[in-house]
């Protein structure tokens, strides 16, 4: 099995500087397309193995301040379903989307940056909640999906959930 997860946010506008726009589609997308061609032609010889490609929700749902992200996570997807006509018969390919997960990612942002990307998320609804998906809670569904032979699943969205609030 392929996990390609590979990911790198930065907050950045349409208009932004063509390097850095440049460097997250290299992380993010041409990142798994030389993954897929060093280690996909050994499992088709093998005529069995599962590719699995990590995207985002953004890739459906885009949001302010992501345009590399966006870009590179739906152009992921894009590759993604056309691998997977290369796969049919000789393993799984499919689309996980996760939803926010905690990560590193963002951390290395500057305050300024994070209080308007998070500003602006808030002001067009975007935070949904407070909750985030932990790391270690949906790469299981990641490997049970790929076990499933006789069915083909192209895509597995996995969103957190909403904080059970008291009773008041």
């Amino acid at each position: 099995m392929l996990v390609s997860n590979a990911g790198d946010v930065r907050p950045l506008r349409a208009e932004s500087d063509p390097a850095e726009f440049a460097r997250q589609l290299q992380v993010n997308l041409l990142g798994a397309q030389a993954l897929v061609h060093h280690l996909v032609p050994g499992m088709h010889s093998r005529r069995r193995g599962d590719v699995v490609f990590i995207t985002s929700e953004v890739a459906r749902d885009p949001r302010p301040h992501m345009a590399a992200y966006v870009a590179s996570k739906a152009g992921l997807e894009a590759y993604a379903a056309r691998w997977r006509w290369r796969a049919r018969g000789q393993g799984c390919a499919g689309i996980v989307r996760p939803g926010p997960v905690s990560t590193e990612q963002g951390s290395t942002w500057d305050v300024d940056s994070i209080e308007t990307v998070m500003s602006d998320w808030q002001r067009w609804g975007l935070m949904r909640h407070g909750s985030t998906l932990r790391p270690s809670r949906w790469p299981r569904p990641c490997t049970r999906w790929c076990r499933c032979r006789g069915a083909r699943w192209a895509v597995l969205e996995i969103q957190p959930e909403a904080p059970v609030e008291a009773d008041r």
